[in-house]
């Protein structure tokens, strides 16, 4: 199914938070990502993605921005960033990863028993009875 874009102006700004902007465009709430579409303001023309709305998915009611046409072209990709989220797709993204860069991996905790450092993986075992034993491969982090 193709993407369902329509290309509009920001009309309003609701609130700004750390990642995350709720505005409106055309008077149709709508979401940014800054980090993704690099900066909004009023009266930017954007593109937004309107489909999750349109067929009633229950995602809010509002648009997602997809592309900001005035000031969010040409963006450089993070810094060290080498790995593609979303590969050979319109919303292919360079990233970096916290396997490469460390300092972005949670290092409280003792490696036995400590939530916050049990692999990832685990996070879908949480529907699997307490008698069983989930294997688990700890890395090392020097």
């Amino acid at each position: 199914m193709p993407l369902s874009l329509r290309r509009g102006r920001v009309s309003a700004v609701a609130e700004r938070h750390e990642g995350l902007v709720r505005l409106e465009v055309d008077g149709v709430p709508c979401v940014a990502y800054p980090r993704l579409t690099g900066p909004v303001a009023l009266g930017d023309e954007v593109l937004v993605n309107a489909q999750a709305r349109e067929l009633g998915l229950g995602s809010g009611g509002f648009d997602v921005l997809y592309a900001n046409l005035t000031r969010g072209l040409g963006l450089a990709a993070e810094l060290d960033a080498h790995v593609m989220k979303l590969p050979y797709t319109p919303l292919q993204a360079a990233v970096r990863h916290a396997e490469v860069h460390r300092e972005a991996v949670p290092r409280s905790g003792s490696r036995t028993g400590s939530a916050s450092r049990r692999p990832r993986s685990c996070a879908a075992c949480s529907s699997i009875p307490r008698t069983r034993r989930v294997p688990a491969i700890w890395p090392t982090w020097r």
